[in-house]
């Protein structure tokens, strides 16, 4: 991750600049190949009130420009934060005024796909005023999403119904589960206390008891076909082996780029987009040169020492 602390001298001060951020971007994209993640704290003296830090992407406009594969991007995007229960998409901010250099900084977010944090997290969902005694504090929980992923394998899963085993299921059921769900239901029912949170526990005694009668009836399996990249874009397994992290991560840059010069036509955006499209260039050139020298040097070897499968590799059956 890469942290950033900034000050940005108030924009009518005699140390104010035109665009504070033109050097920021700069800093950026000469690091963030370093980094998948981005965190700037500071003062940046820059009023947003309300704007909007995220781009609505117009599905048809973008589409009918062949460009669905950027629309593609800004909606996973959006999925983050419906993946983030405690995360809002809209933010909500105290102070209502607006700025220029507040302008700025909304363009800069949405170029680098950075949001603001005040206002729409867990702890600051009213977006209160943040000053030397009423400091934003943070605490980072960073995952191994491998790890995550094999601790999915290692867990069972019950195997689909098979009606030849049906007498095996039926005799599993467990008739004490049975009559304490019928119980607790007369209860309910008797003393009015039927509601959401009670619906919920007898459904749950309910699954508990199918699926602790399923167990030994029809078996279970560990899913080892989980895809250790899944999350990232499918679209990514048609591509070249070679087409990895670099090649996609220059790539997403790239039509990020080229959409908000589309759709903001300054010379900051059109010259990240000619840096974005020459970097893009670069690194497709680079890994595609480093596939076909390893190839080469792997046919140069097979010829002599496994002729078979050099010819194997020749013809596409590799």
């Amino acid at each position: 991750m890469l942290g950033a602390v900034l000050y940005i001298p108030p924009e009518n001060s005699i140390y104010s600049i035109e665009d504070p951020f033109a050097d920021i971007q700069k800093f950026l994209n000469l690091n963030s190949n370093k980094c998948l993640h981005v965190c700037i704290f500071g003062d940046l003296n820059s009023g947003t009130g309300c704007l909007l830090d995220f781009i609505h992407a117009d599905e048809d406009f973008l589409c009918n420009q062949n460009m669905t594969d950027i629309y593609n991007e800004y909606e996973s995007e959006m999925f983050m934060f419906e993946d983030a229960p405690n995360i809002s998409l809209n933010r909500k901010n105290d102070d209502k005024s607006t700025n220029n250099y507040g302008h700025r900084l909304i363009d800069f977010l949405k170029m680098n796909n950075l949001y603001i944090l005040k206002g729409r997290v867990k702890g600051d969902k009213c977006g209160n005023t943040t000053y030397v005694h009423n400091p934003v504090t943070l605490k980072f929980n960073f995952m191994n999403p491998v790890k995550e992923y094999e601790n999915q394998r290692r867990v069972p899963k019950i195997k689909l119904w098979d009606k030849t085993k049906t007498n095996d299921f039926v005799n599993n059921i467990d008739h004490d589960v049975i009559e304490t769900i019928y119980n607790s239901l007369s209860s309910l029912e008797q003393n009015g206390h039927f509601n959401q949170e009670t619906a919920n526990a007898t459904v749950n005694m309910i699954s508990e008891l199918f699926l602790n009668a399923s167990k030994p009836a029809f078996g279970t399996y560990h899913n080892n076909n989980i895809n250790e990249n899944s999350g990232m874009n499918t679209k990514e397994n048609k591509l070249p082996t070679w087409f990895g992290s670099q090649c996609t991560k220059a790539r997403r840059n790239f039509h990020k780029a080229r959409y908000l010069y589309k759709i903001r036509k300054t010379d900051i955006n059109k010259e990240h987009l000619k840096q974005t499209s020459k970097i893009y260039k670069r690194t497709l050139n680079k890994y595609n040169n480093k596939s076909k020298s390893k190839t080469i040097k792997q046919l140069r070897n097979l010829k002599h020492s496994d002729p078979s499968k050099f010819w194997k590799i020749l013809r596409g059956n590799n």
